[in-house]
């Protein structure tokens, strides 16, 4: 009886230990995302935050993702507003990065999901499919937090309004892209895996936009730091240009002080020269004059 007890609760044991272990590789790639993620939006200071973006981006770097299936309207109605409450900043500049994060993400997963996986099975390695797909994931976030992490900027971008404008109408040209690609099949009568004909269209439908997709999600994450450089270049250039103004005018300044200290001089010598001959009389009346007449700069 003890006995048993012991194997079935050693089994439950490894069993929780096997689960938690392949958390690990999940909530790495939430963590590196993350990285990404928090380079590009003003996260909360709070940890509290900062711990749980790193648990649901996990979560949603490991979601399933189908050609043909809803999961990514399910997770766009979590995604959106997740990362805009763990934000701060502007508005328009939050829902533009969580736009382009959220193609980054689900490009991703969507071709792991949709095409790694039938061809594991083709081999016959479908239980191998479910432990390499998470380490998969972890190796594409991690690789590509590794060649991005020189370039990430050290502070969130800060645009004006009108380029985050700009930015959020490019960034819905993928954005259209990832839900008329995964979400389309729905809209067919017959759906996509009973038709081997309407199947193989989309699936190369999927092979050519979704590698589009994840291109122009980098490519506008690229975007935003150029503009950010330029807007850096210009607020430069007009604070150096306020700046020669600035030491232009002190330099007439200074030319009209010494004007005016070489002609004070001048007239202070020629009354010395009155006082000390005793034309006292005539020094006063050029002192009544010179006040009579304004200085000339």
């Amino acid at each position: 009886m003890a006995s048993t007890f012991l194997t079935n609760l050693a089994e439950y044991l490894l069993l929780c230990f096997q689960n938690w272990f392949w958390l690990i590789p999940v909530f790495a790639s939430g963590f590196f995302l993350f990285r990404m993620v928090s380079a590009f939006l003003a996260v909360k200071p709070r940890r509290g935050w900062r711990i749980a973006l790193v648990l649901f981006l996990g979560s949603i770097s490991d979601m399933v993702i189908w050609l043909g299936d809803t999961n990514l309207l399910f997770t766009l109605l979590f995604f959106l507003p997740v990362l805009l409450l763990a934000s701060k900043g502007d508005r328009v500049g939050r829902l533009t990065l969580t736009v382009i994060f959220f193609c980054l993400t689900m490009s991703v997963n969507a071709v792991l999901d949709t095409y790694y996986g039938p061809i594991m099975a083709h081999f016959g390695l479908d239980e191998l499919f479910y432990y390499s797909n998470k380490f998969l994931r972890l190796a594409v976030w991690a690789l590509l937090y590794l060649a991005a992490r020189k370039h990430l900027p050290e502070r969130p971008p800060q645009l004006p309004l009108r380029f985050w404008r700009l930015v959020l109408l490019l960034a819905a040209m993928p954005f259209s892209s990832l839900l008329a690609v995964v979400l389309l099949p729905l809209l067919q009568s017959d759906y996509i895996y009973s038709n081997g004909l309407l199947h193989g269209l989309i699936m190369n439908l999927g092979v050519a936009v979704l590698p589009f997709i994840f291109l122009t999600s980098l490519a506008l994450l690229y975007a935003i730091l150029v503009l950010e450089n330029h807007q850096r270049l210009e607020e430069a250039d007009k604070l150096a240009s306020l700046r020669e103004s600035y030491y232009q005018g002190i330099r007439r300044e200074e030319r009209q002080v010494r004007t005016l200290r070489h002609d004070l001089r001048n007239h202070l010598t020629a009354v010395q020269g009155l006082l000390e001959r005793g034309e006292t009389e005539r020094a006063a009346r050029y002192l009544r004059d010179r006040a009579g007449r304004p200085l000339s700069l």
